[in-house]
């Protein structure tokens, strides 16, 4: 499995509900879908801008308080 499609996994089973990326990668984890950190999982949700194709994960960056 690649981690785009844990990542996948985790948002629908969850209702495609906005997630943390540090709660992705547990939920990923604790599945035993593939072995990854909250790093890679936003790496991979931001790259495909970086490679300027279509995104598959809408990202939301805020501040934090």
């Amino acid at each position: 499995m690649y981690l785009y499609e844990a990542i996948r996994q985790v948002l629908e089973a969850n209702g495609n509900v906005p997630m943390r990326i540090e709660d992705i990668a547990n939920a990923i984890n604790q599945r035993g879908l593939f072995v990854t950190d909250a790093r890679k999982v936003g790496w991979r949700a931001v790259g495909d801008i970086a490679k300027s194709t279509a995104p598959q994960f809408e990202v939301l960056i805020r501040l934090r308080n």
